[in-house]
């Protein structure tokens, strides 16, 4: 399952704090991965930053609940936009690596 969270800057300290705790706990953002991404690096909003998550849906309603007060769900058009974006650099760093290797 794949989330995207929007969080306004003023917010960055207190998400950054909850995505370093309990990072040897099975059920913590350390574990399962995640992609955190100001909106301006991303020609998003420059007034948020965005958090990337791909998860399983245990993990996905962990998230949400540890994030309901700090961040907003992208869902709809926004979602989209975002998501493309970001599998977008995903894919130009991989071909990227692989220039290096290949």
């Amino acid at each position: 399952m794949f989330r995207i969270y929007k969080i306004e800057r003023s917010n960055v300290k207190e998400l950054k704090n909850i995505l370093a705790s309990n990072p040897y706990d099975d059920n913590s953002f350390a574990r399962k991965g995640y992609t955190l991404r100001e909106g301006k690096s991303l020609n998003l909003d420059e007034e948020f930053y965005y958090l990337f998550i791909n998860a399983d849906e245990d993990f996905i309603k962990f998230a949400d609940e540890r994030l309901k007060n700090i961040a907003i769900i992208l869902n709809g058009e926004e979602f989209d936009k975002a998501r493309q974006i970001y599998e977008d650099m995903e894919n130009a760093a991989q071909q990227g690596f692989g220039a290096l290797f290949g």
